[in-house]
């Protein structure tokens, strides 16, 4: 939900944790990629041509950027999800602003 801490509370000289809320939620997704890539192989019989075996991104959209109330907090926030392979973490303050952007690009000029 965008009320989804993002961080926990400062572990040491302006370092910031992910929240165990945002960690719950990457496990999830890769649990959740596993389990598509251990069942590809019996999905792949039901298409023609069959689906090609790649390495599927997930994407978690939680909590909101409004939380980071200093340059030190956003900082941790951005090294991490930079850093975590296969998943893109964005929040949802974000993401209504690239669904603005796209609307904006895609609706007729007057």
């Amino acid at each position: 939900t965008p009320s989804t801490p993002l961080l926990g509370r400062e572990y040491r000289d302006e370092v910031y944790p992910m929240s165990q809320e945002l960690s719950g939620a990457i496990a999830q997704v890769l649990k959740y990629k596993d389990g598509l890539l251990s069942e590809l192989p019996s999905l792949q019989a039901a298409y023609d041509p069959p689906l090609a075996r790649t390495e599927p991104r997930c994407l978690v959209v939680a909590g909101n950027s409004s939380q980071f109330t200093s340059r030190a907090m956003r900082a941790c926030f951005e090294r991490y999800r930079e850093r975590v392979s296969g998943v893109t973490i964005v929040t949802f303050d974000e993401m209504f602003r690239r669904v603005a952007q796209l609307e904006e690009l895609l609706s007729p000029r007057a």
